[in-house]
């Protein structure tokens, strides 16, 4: 019984394989999963070194692997789900896995099973230092404390740059965006996408720090910001288009569903605030194309991972795809009801509890059942409403809603990447998030 004694290093890899498990259909239970696991593993210090402890090296190594697979679970869930991670940088101190550690020190390359395998290894620690990063960036999107004038924009210029020589020290067959990349090569088509998260998750927290100044007025910067976070998330986009169908079988993270909503929801909000109707036409055409290729894959291949995006971006898309509608919506911009500005870190919450113009305040976010319909699309009354230019604030809110967590979270709509981040959008009322 667990309740009499301490669970072994097998249970938690029971609980890993759990958290690897598609279709992803509970959030919460996967929430509350993460954080078992995390306990559990430094219940038996799994979080420290074991390298020079007096183990075999067979139970060394497993230690080792284990850990890694618990540090990928819980940082990558803590940006899918909203929610700050449970593992801080300064509460570990368990090596990268070397070829040693993963079992692969010892294969030749005689036939494509060894390559497989060995190339499997590479992309795992290339995996495991990606999450390292993405560990570091994490504290800009959970800190509450106001940080000193800067202090963000410094952090992200370091981020970036570990992010550009991680992937310069990869192999070539594994470099994203490299004319050498293998697609076929084992955790391959997962790393790209994880590495292009994170550099649209770069530009998204810029784009908030850059509306948290007095200076966010600055037309020139905001239009940088704009376009960096617009080619991100087309960047994201296009690399899942790309995908063929027979890839669809590779191995992804079950956080990969989130990573669609939170490309397409960057797309829209691009489009929104574009500086002419071309460049927002081509925003919502990018999100489009990431629709119709999800929708397509689900049909004919049954891919669970685009299940959320469609469920929550579908119809939001189907609607903006109108030019008049995104007329409509560009004409009524949100900024016009958010007069406040300066504020940075846990500000930005009361910021919408205090200012929510749908009358809910005293929740940071609204919250509809799985079960309720769909609204209509974006304009009051429906369709029918096209003609009088009345806006439905709540409708993108409405459609791309997500359960609610457990704990603090408990009044909060989960939505992928950065949930606790409504502002950068500068849709708060709409809800992007």
């Amino acid at each position: 019984s667990l309740s009499t004694r301490r669970p072994p290093v097998y249970f938690v890899l029971s609980c890993i394989l759990d958290l690897l498990g598609r279709p992803t259909t509970s959030i919460t239970y996967n929430a509350v999963n993460v954080g078992r696991v995390v306990s559990l593993a430094q219940s038996l210090g799994l979080n420290r070194n074991p390298l020079n402890w007096d183990l075999a090296a067979r139970q060394k190594n497993l230690r080792i692997r284990t850990w890694w697979g618990i540090l990928i679970h819980d940082q990558w869930a803590s940006l899918s789900h909203g929610t700050p991670p449970h593992i801080h940088h300064s509460q570990w101190d368990v090596p990268l896995p070397d070829s040693e550690i993963l079992g692969v020190g010892s294969i030749t390359y005689e036939d494509p099973a060894s390559v497989f395998r060995v190339q499997g290894a590479l992309s795992f620690t290339a995996l495991c230092q990606l999450t390292v990063i993405l560990g570091e960036i994490l504290p800009l999107i959970y800190a509450l404390q106001p940080q000193a004038s800067g202090h963000a924009f410094r952090a992200l210029r370091r981020h970036e740059t570990a992010l550009d020589e991680w992937e310069e020290k990869l192999p070539t067959w594994l470099r994203p965006g490299g004319a050498s990349f293998d697609r076929r090569a084992a955790g391959a088509l997962n790393l790209q996408l994880c590495y292009l998260v994170i550099k649209m998750c770069l530009w998204r927290i810029g784009l908030l720090e850059f509306h948290s100044l007095d200076a966010s007025d600055d037309r020139d910067d905001k239009m940088y910001y704009q376009s960096k976070c617009q080619k991100a998330a087309r960047a994201v986009i296009e690399f899942v288009t790309s995908l063929e169908i027979q890839e669809l079988n590779s191995f992804w993270l079950p956080y990969t569903t989130y990573h669609f909503t939170s490309a397409t929801t960057l797309i829209l909000r691009c489009a929104l605030e574009a500086e002419n109707s071309e460049t927002a036409q081509e925003c919502v055409s990018s999100a489009k194309s990431l629709i119709d290729f999800l929708r397509k894959m689900k049909d004919e291949a049954n891919w669970d991972l685009a299940d959320t995006c469609l469920n929550h971006c579908e119809a939001v898309v189907e609607n903006l795809s109108d030019r008049h509608n995104l007329a409509t919506w560009r004409s009524n911009p949100p900024g016009n009801q958010n007069s406040s500005g300066g504020e940075c870190g846990g500000k930005f919450f009361a910021r919408r509890n205090n200012q929510h113009s749908q009358g809910q305040a005293g929740a940071a976010f609204s919250h509809i059942s799985h079960n309720s319909p769909i609204p209509d699309p974006g304009i009051a009354g429906g369709r029918e409403g096209v003609s009088t230019g009345v806006i439905n604030p709540a409708f993108l809110q409405d459609v791309m809603t997500f359960g609610s967590m457990p704990g603090t979270m408990a009044d909060n709509t989960v939505f992928s990447d950065m949930v606790q981040m409504p502002y950068m959008e500068g849709y708060p009322y709409r809800n992007f998030y």
